[in-house]
């Protein structure tokens, strides 16, 4: 199992490579958020759904290069996100009870502005992985 990870690690970090300094930060940043998630367990486990997310995703880009070693991390990508993102961003929003307390801790406001930042983060994503769709659909 390992050797075929050791076979797909190098294969993605040439892929990721070949981006722009920009796409490589903004590829940086979303990980570093989105495991960043862990720190707000105490405060919502909602916040593992997009930790899960994130380990999905790495998972899938790992699995998707081996089995298909043509396509690039950049398509394999764009399809798990189009599928398992959303569902993560879902499960953060899903309606719950409301908390009581008259004034929330700072952790609590902390978490409700990571929620923000990683939906705001993944919005954006989805919206260039929405347009690569409609690249493949129309090419």
């Amino acid at each position: 199992m390992f050797d075929f990870i050791k076979e797909a690690l190098p294969a993605l970090q040439t892929d990721t490579a070949e981006y722009s300094m920009g796409v490589q930060i903004w590829i940086r940043v979303m990980a570093a958020s989105f495991f960043g998630g862990i720190i707000f367990v105490g405060v919502s486990r909602r916040s593992l759904w997009i930790v899960g997310m994130a380990l999905v995703t790495l998972s899938s880009l790992i699995v998707g290069k081996l089995l298909l070693p043509a396509f690039s991390r950049g398509d394999i990508g764009t399809v798990v996100h189009l599928v398992v993102w959303p569902v993560a961003v879902l499960l953060l929003w899903w309606p719950r009870a409301k908390s009581s307390a008259v004034h929330p801790s700072v952790m609590v406001r902390l978490f409700g502005y990571w929620k923000y930042w990683v939906t705001f983060l993944i919005a954006v994503s989805l919206m260039l992985d929405f347009k690569t769709l409609i690249g493949w659909i129309w090419s």
